[in-house]
């Protein structure tokens, strides 16, 4: 594995970047760090449990579509049930600073502050 200072270099982050990288490679178990030394790769294999499977229940005969659609709605407050079409991403999640940042650069270099469709 490149070192942690080739790393930084190569892809312009800083060597503290580089370090949480490469921490976070070890804590899966992808990379074992030699002290003092160097990062090989471990090639063992990773024992990963296998998910479970849900066994869902078979729609009944006459159930409508209409009734369906209430039972989601009626589950919308129930926590034990992900819905994955409702799903927003938490803000800590997303790079804000980053957009914000990059949304003012694009609002003071382009033409029309970025609002305009076709080139002038």
């Amino acid at each position: 594995m490149p070192s942690l200072r080739t790393i930084s270099h190569e892809n312009g982050v800083s060597l503290n970047t580089a370090i949480q990288a490469y921490y976070e490679l070890e804590k899966e178990g992808f990379i074992i760090a030699c002290p003092k030394s160097r990062y090989i790769v471990n090639y063992k294999p990773l024992r990963q449990s296998v998910p479970e499977t849900t066994q869902p229940p078979v729609r009944f005969a006459g159930e409508e579509d209409e009734d369906l659609i209430t039972k989601v709605y009626s589950s919308i407050e129930d926590m034990s049930v992900t819905r994955f079409s409702l799903g927003v991403p938490e803000d800590v999640l997303l790079p804000i600073a980053k957009i914000n940042k990059e949304l003012t650069k694009a609002m003071c270099s382009l033409p029309g502050n970025g609002t305009r469709y076709e080139d002038p």
